[in-house]
């Protein structure tokens, strides 16, 4: 009787455990591509709950920049820009004070 108990346990733990991964995994995202290059990914949308995480990339697919911005595409909190070589070379920092951006 234990071990039938032990093993219903160990299913079900399973079972919630998997279900809860393979939703997390599923993130809505926006993608868009160069307009002379339709293969080339130009920027890459994930959107969260309250905000959206946005990745601009480079012609040649390396990172440009990324950061967060609110559903308004009001940019918020440490930006990264990268050189062409992956390299980061500058952080940003956006504040929204009194609903402006500074």
């Amino acid at each position: 009787m234990k071990r039938n108990l032990l093993i219903i346990f160990i299913l079900s733990f399973t079972i919630i455990t998997c279900k809860e991964n393979s939703s997390s995994e599923k993130q809505n995202e926006t993608i868009e591509f160069y307009k002379n290059n339709p293969n080339q990914i130009f920027k890459k949308i994930v959107h969260q709950a309250n905000f959206d995480s946005v990745y601009i990339l480079y012609n040649n697919g390396v990172l440009f920049k990324r950061g967060k911005q609110y559903k308004e595409n009001q940019r918020f909190g440490i930006w990264e820009l990268y050189d062409r070589n992956s390299k980061l070379r500058e952080i940003r920092e956006w504040f929204v004070i009194q609903g402006n951006l500074k």
